[in-house]
């Protein structure tokens, strides 16, 4: 009897699901591509070897990690995944957001698929979880502090030079809003 493709994919993403889950970096290790990446919410990457890391050392865990939703699209030895992520657990202690949706691309090597880049975007309205300068310093991306939360599908206003979340404004302040809204 042969399987679908669509059938594989699954089967390999349920599998990941549990090995993220339970921490098995021995496991993990296999599910990822050489070349993986990942791309957090706020646009920070992760190497194979962070990624893992994360697990090894404890600094990540989850008591929830699964894929809704799933759209599967199968291209030969190439899938493209997108889903809704639903996790509750901590990095270093801060909590994780709750839901995001996921995008991945996962390709087929020596008859297995691998998971070769995950990418992670908030849901609108999803508080953004906030973290001290120290935190920054410590987790190596970019902090959340200024970012807020995504409302009615509206990320905060940009600074057209830099590109970051602008600064209140007195008026803002005088008007209740905060920046971005």
């Amino acid at each position: 009897m042969t399987t679908k493709p669509d059938d594989d994919i699954a089967a390999f993403l349920a599998d990941w699901t549990t090995t993220e889950t339970g921490r098995d970096v021995e496991t993990l290790d296999r599910q990822l591509a050489p070349d993986f990446t990942g791309i957090g919410p706020l646009g920070f990457t992760l190497t194979k070897t962070n990624w893992l890391d994360r697990h090894a050392t404890g600094a990540l865990t989850y008591n929830t990690f699964r894929l809704e939703e799933l759209h599967l699209r199968a291209y030969g030895d190439t899938a493209v995944v997108t889903a809704h992520q639903i996790t509750e657990g901590t990095y270093q202690g801060h909590p994780l957001p709750g839901q995001l949706r996921v995008t991945l691309a996962l390709v087929r090597q020596t008859g297995r698929w691998r998971l070769t880049v995950a990418h992670m975007s908030f849901i609108a309205g999803t508080p953004v979880p906030r973290r001290s300068p120290a935190d920054h310093e410590s987790a190596r991306h970019p902090p959340t502090a200024r970012w807020g939360t995504i409302r009615d599908g509206k990320l905060p206003r940009c600074n057209q030079a830099s590109g970051l979340p602008r600064q209140a404004k007195p008026d803002d302040i005088r008007t209740g809003q905060t920046p971005g809204q």
